[in-house]
């Protein structure tokens, strides 16, 4: 039988839209999973709780149009990503909707944390682990080493492969084993790459470093990188916990 409430916890390098496209497959026709996949699905609705901008208006005047029949198909879809950063208050609102679906309403969750996801919501869903494919991981090409430092710098896989297909990864590699074993004359060069990265490859050029470096220190440095002015005197930090190595 298939969930009509169902928790998509994501896993390690795990593709939860895959999960969700194979889950839908169980019960939408062929025809009507091409139009999801072309966004011409128009009985379905998405509340993504990255967003700080969902507020419980906004989820109660969703949780009414599920209890509307669907007008263009038999079944409705409603899914709510990232769960796990709704604020309690939009969780209790939820409760009494979840125990009482409607017969025509699929409902289904996703989280990256599991452990953050209030207990009231998870006791009301079927709950579904979603691993890393094994497949799309060798398909990566990476050696042994590379595997790891990947696994560990990566939570999802398609931040992972575009970050291989724009050859920022095996830059930041490179660069990261360059300045841990100081070879100054190399150190401007690197700076000068350095100055052009956003939030999200600083983030990774530093997790790469803690893995070489085996010192967590270069994740501290993030609670500070807000606050940082000038990228000259944050990537002097760097050096420094590189010369304490």
């Amino acid at each position: 039988m298939v969930a009509r409430n169902i928790l998509f916890i994501k896993q390690k390098l795990s593709n939860i839209n895959d999960a969700i496209l194979k889950h839908l497959q169980s019960f939408l026709t062929p025809h009507q999973l091409e139009n999801f996949k072309n966004n011409n699905f128009i009985d379905f609705k998405e509340i993504d709780f990255l967003s700080e901008n969902v507020k419980i208006e906004i989820v109660l005047e969703t949780i009414n149009w599920c209890n509307i029949a669907p007008i263009g198909n038999d079944v409705k879809i409603i899914l709510f990503k990232n769960i796990e950063n709704a604020k309690p208050l939009i969780c209790n609102s939820m409760l009494k909707f979840l125990e009482n679906l409607p017969t025509y309403l699929y409902a289904i969750f996703t989280t990256q944390n599991e452990h953050l996801v209030l207990s009231t919501i998870k006791s009301r869903l079927q709950i579904c682990k979603v691993f890393a494919d094994n497949k799309n991981l060798n398909d990566l090409n990476l050696n042994p080493d590379e595997m790891k430092i990947f696994t560990f710098v990566f939570d999802d896989i398609n931040d992972g492969k575009n970050n291989l297909e724009n050859n920022f990864f095996n830059t930041a590699l490179q660069n990261a084993k360059t300045i841990i074993k100081n070879e100054i004359n190399k150190i401007f060069q690197i700076f000068a790459w350095f100055e052009t990265l956003n939030n999200f490859e600083v983030t990774i050029f530093l997790k790469i470093l803690v893995y070489l470096g085996n010192k967590y220190d270069f994740l501290n440095l993030l609670n500070d990188y807000q606050f940082v002015l000038s990228k000259q005197l944050f990537f002097n930090k760097i050096l420094l916990l590189c010369q304490q190595l």
